[in-house]
């Protein structure tokens, strides 16, 4: 869900694999929108008990397909070809990944105290130094009687089931074709079952729907892939307005469908997602619109793992200051905005800038 702006990996890569990656960037620009838009919805959904966007939650799935659609195009020649194993190719995704997972864990680590100090924490399961040691190593907590994979900032369990999705992709990369098609059926049909036993798509950050949240990792990371790997034989995609699609899919967020019926979640994640991602993988915007979507993919990253502490920290100023859930409301975006564009600027882009020319030497 983080990979579409990011550089090449860490190993180094063919010219041509360089060449074909720098073709295709631009046909990303607006995955890139529809990326940012998915993380501003998450931060809506966590931000009010009303649900702003009643199934923003189907972001995550959207995270996972587009995660497996770039990282397929990235990354399946050079592990196929053997210049990139799965083991450096697994150390080059968690480092792309724990930078902003442990800065998103310290300030869950302050949200933590914060609380704690001013009264008005939320429930913790668990004693904090378990709750941490497991934390900064990026285990999720397993403590007994836990309920949260990630009690000190609860996004992390997608990123958790999505480097697992990444370890089944690069240890299988040679039967990937192949087995990309079962994969797909079965979880997919497993994803139905959960939907309509469970009434929504919503699970997978306990400990209790841990399995039921792999299920949709490997289903949205799978069948990204998959479109990937097929979009040069798909002879025919209509030509849609790259703004356009970003409002169909902020649009589609608005149906509460957990209220139509049981599986109506699943029906839009197996059917109307994989339909807008070829479409949007085909559509490149340009100008302003271009801009503004580059700018939205840059922060989707920061936004997901720094908003929930975030939030948890303006809640307790307006509890000490008596300043009411308006105030969460009004800052709560543009708080989140800063604090990730300054994370980006300021630690994540240099520490991976850094941990690039280290890798090299």
């Amino acid at each position: 869900m983080n990979e579409m702006r990011s550089s090449l990996p860490l190993e180094a890569m063919s010219h041509a694999g360089r060449t074909q990656a720098t073709q295709d960037h631009g046909l990303l620009v607006t995955l890139e929108g529809l990326r940012g838009i998915a993380a501003l919805c998450v931060v809506s959904y966590h931000l009010t008990t009303t649900r702003l966007i009643p199934s923003a939650y189907l972001s995550v799935d959207l995270f996972f397909s587009l995660s497996g659609f770039v990282i397929t195009l990235r990354y399946f020649n050079v592990l196929r070809s053997g210049e990139l194993t799965p083991g450096r190719f697994m150390i080059a995704r968690f480092l792309r990944l724990y930078p902003l997972y442990l800065l998103g864990t310290v300030l869950g680590v302050a949200s933590w105290f914060g609380g704690h100090y001013f009264g008005h924490n939320a429930s913790r399961d668990q004693p904090f130094n378990l709750v941490a040691i497991f934390a900064f190593f990026m285990a999720p907590n397993f403590s007994t009687g836990a309920s949260y994979l990630y009690p000190l900032n609860i996004p992390a369990w997608s990123l958790l089931l999505e480097l697992i999705a990444n370890l089944l992709f690069a240890y299988n990369i040679m039967i990937w074709r192949r087995i990309l098609p079962i994969t797909v059926l079965i979880t997919g049909l497993l994803l139905i079952f959960f939907s309509i036993d469970a009434g929504t798509l919503d699970f997978g950050a306990e400990w209790e729907s841990f399995y039921h949240g792999l299920v949709r990792a490997v289903f949205g990371f799978s069948v990204g892939s998959w479109l990937c790997l097929a979009k040069e034989r798909v002879q025919w995609v209509p030509k849609i307005s790259p703004l356009l699609l970003c409002l169909m899919f902020f649009g589609i967020l608005f149906c509460p469908y957990y209220s139509l019926f049981g599986w109506a979640s699943s029906l839009i994640v197996l059917t109307v997602f994989p339909a807008l991602i070829i479409v949007a993988s085909r559509s490149e915007p340009s100008g302003l619109t271009s801009r503004v979507m580059v700018l939205l993919g840059k922060l989707s990253f920061p936004v997901y793992m720094l908003h929930v502490p975030i939030i948890a920290m303006l809640r307790q100023v307006s509890h000490l200051f008596h300043l009411g859930e308006g105030f969460v409301f009004v800052s709560a975006f543009p708080g989140v905005a800063l604090a990730s564009w300054t994370s980006l600027v300021i630690f994540d882009v240099p520490l991976r800038r850094r941990i690039k020319i280290l890798s090299r030497t």
